[in-house]
């Protein structure tokens, strides 16, 4: 018995230790309450030197003011959001707080998905390697439309309503 506790033990040990030393990129794409801008910021526990993002129905782009971001290297083109820092730099290093690095601006229909086909990444690393697609997350975060916040209260008050009058 105490041999498979070790067991347990060594392999739970293992575990946690593997997924301590995995790295993590989230990338948050938040809609705007003005419906036509959406932000993109990123949260990572390694150095990040780029980024690349796919994405549809943005006519244009503003880069966060950050000097580890460099506008002449990072394109809006083919339907694509790149940021890219100065040679030498990282555009993010690791930290808890998450840092916006640019605003998307346009009529839509609105597509925004991981990785870029002219860049050939999503997110590459302080060395320059591109990360798998299992090593980040990528959330688009719309703002709810007022008519659905409502319908949603009152659908609660109803069911409120309902069980008060049962009891």
């Amino acid at each position: 018995m105490k041999k498979m506790m070790a067991m347990v033990a060594v392999a739970a040990g293992l575990m946690v230790s593997s997924v301590a030393g995995a790295a993590t990129v989230d990338i948050f794409v938040r809609q705007q309450s003005n419906l036509t801008d959406w932000t993109v910021s990123v949260r990572t526990d390694i150095d990040v030197q780029a980024l690349a993002l796919s994405t549809a129905g943005f006519t244009s782009r503003t880069l966060a003011p950050l000097a580890t971001i460099s506008p002449l290297d990072s394109p809006f083109v083919n339907g694509g959001l790149q940021v890219n820092a100065p040679a030498g730099m990282n555009i993010l290093a690791a930290g808890a707080a998450e840092t916006l690095l640019a605003t998307l601006t346009g009529p839509g229909p609105y597509s925004i998905t991981n990785g870029q086909a002219a860049f050939d990444y999503t997110v590459l690393d302080n060395t320059g390697t591109p990360l798998d697609v299992a090593d980040f997350s990528l959330s688009v975060i719309g703002v709810p439309e007022p008519a659905s916040a409502v319908l949603l209260g009152l659908g609660l008050a109803g069911l409120a309503m309902i069980r008060r009058k049962a009891a």
